[in-house]
């Protein structure tokens, strides 16, 4: 929706390589579920890099907010004492900003090409999200395998996928068994404050059960899709 030259050069001089992009697509995977095997006929043939000063914008001050929680729960010694300069290890895709307790992140979603092209130009709605296991948000992934699981071919069988930034701030650690289905946002940090993310992690989730790493965010705000993968 607008020209580079108006894009904060943060964003601007983030950009990653076609070559880098498909490296990702290949590697990002499990060891063992179906679409793990099947990655490897994978070929980008477009890798399209968004620009949308509106939606970037809200981003920024969303994190920006987020900053400014963190530092007034610190100053009340209300953060969790887990809590770290990059809180979330492991992830397979780039931390774009580790500043203490944003812990932002590139991830997968996947989705058809209806609904990429409604994302690409409003962003994120979590009013519209199905009920998942870890609540009725929007779910991305370091693996690509598992995002693989929600494409669409088009008419001609091409499919879609967009990687986004993603800001977890302090995420939830989520274990139990049956996940979190119905939640509408995560538990509170401390009275009234809730965590900023859910995140399920392989082995750990769903009390052992969880096979692939989602990460749910309930603020369209925390999300901005920088990338769509065609193939």
């Amino acid at each position: 929706e607008s020209s580079s030259s108006s894009l904060p050069a943060d964003l601007s001089r983030h950009s990653l390589g076609f070559g880098l992009l498909q490296n990702w697509v290949r590697s990002h995977v499990c060891s063992g579920c179906f679409w793990a095997s099947i990655r490897d006929p994978v070929t980008l043939c477009n890798v399209e890099r968004l620009e949308n000063i509106k939606l970037w914008r809200s981003f920024a001050q969303k994190k920006a907010t987020i900053e400014r929680n963190h530092q007034q729960l610190a100053a009340t010694n209300s953060l969790p004492s887990s809590s770290s300069s990059c809180f979330v290890p492991s992830m397979h895709m780039a931390l774009m900003d580790s500043t203490a307790n944003v812990n932002e992140y590139l991830l997968y979603h996947g989705t058809s090409w209806d609904n990429a092209d409604t994302i690409i130009n409003n962003g994120f709605d979590p009013r519209l999200a199905n009920e998942g296991l870890y609540g009725n948000g929007c779910y991305f992934t370091d693996q690509f395998c598992k995002a693989l699981q929600y494409t669409r071919p088009n008419a001609v069988g091409k499919r879609v996928m967009l990687v986004c930034r993603v800001i977890l701030g302090l995420p939830f650690w989520s274990t139990k068994a049956g996940g979190e289905r119905g939640m509408k946002r995560p538990p509170d940090i401390s009275a009234g404050i809730p965590y900023d993310s859910v995140v399920a992690d392989p082995q750990k989730g769903n009390n052992g059960a969880q096979v692939h790493r989602e990460v749910v965010v309930f603020d369209h705000d925390q999300v901005y899709p920088e990338y769509v993968l065609i193939w």
